[in-house]
């Protein structure tokens, strides 16, 4: 960059970070990685079991259905699995709701990166990133794209 020329990054720091704050740094991102893994595989566990669950159940009065008729037996399985399905499924989808989590780990990841191509801008074009427009017109705030 020539004398009077203008800077491509508003935050250009004076002075390296101190390696205690590029382990900690590193540290972090490892553990929000770490953390938004294990909620995408509860959430996908879940929705399975649950996918499972209902299945199991439909297939239980099918038979029980096809073997005593719609009678007693049915409507007496039915009024006990129906409930229970609908609390699992309540219960399912509550914790489903963890994408709220992976939101936040998310945007934490995201400004960790921010700091990496504030300390590290020759890495820029190693990294994939999202231009800064872009980010902002995805995220609904004015002066993206």
């Amino acid at each position: 960059m020539t004398e009077g020329e203008p800077s491509n990054h508003v935050d250009q720091p004076h002075a390296d970070p101190s390696p205690a704050a590029v382990t900690f740094v590193t540290t972090e991102h490892f553990t929000l990685q770490g953390a938004r893994s294990s909620t995408i595989a509860e959430a996908t566990g879940r929705a399975t079991m649950f996918l499972g669950t209902v299945s199991g159940g439909l297939i239980a009065l099918g038979l029980i259905a096809t073997a005593a008729g719609v009678g007693a037996a049915f409507y007496a399985l039915g009024l006990i699995l129906l409930p229970t399905l609908a609390f699992v499924g309540l219960g399912t989808f509550d914790r489903v709701q963890s994408g709220i989590e992976d939101h936040g780990y998310t945007r934490r990841i995201a400004r960790l990166r921010g700091y990496y191509f504030q300390y590290a801008p020759e890495l820029a074009g190693y990294l994939l990133s999202v231009p800064r427009a872009e980010r902002l017109r995805l995220q609904g705030l004015r002066g993206g794209v």
